[in-house]
């Protein structure tokens, strides 16, 4: 479960933080000028945002598939009387 919270976590954080402007006002793009430029483009933007989309997908299935597992494992159904079956 601390894999799915990290993987939405950070699928967030890399789907909005190229479209703020802390993107273009850090230190990397400030120091190498064509790192800035390469770092303004649309293209790269979205490169990074679909990277932060699938990540984040990534960690709603495995929550999704923990839950499902958790659900199955407690489930009535899948309790038997601990003396087995009556007639």
């Amino acid at each position: 479960m601390l894999i799915a919270a990290y993987l939405i976590a950070s699928g967030v954080v890399l789907t909005m933080t190229p479209w703020s402007l802390f993107w273009l006002h850090n230190y990397f793009a400030q120091a190498w000028p064509w790192l800035g430029d390469a770092m303004a483009t649309t293209a790269v933007r979205g490169a990074v945002t679909g990277v932060g989309l699938v990540t984040a997908l990534a960690g709603v299935l495995d929550l999704v598939s923990v839950l499902i597992a958790r659900r199955a494992a407690v489930s009535p159904s899948s309790i038997t009387p601990a003396d087995g079956p009556r007639p």
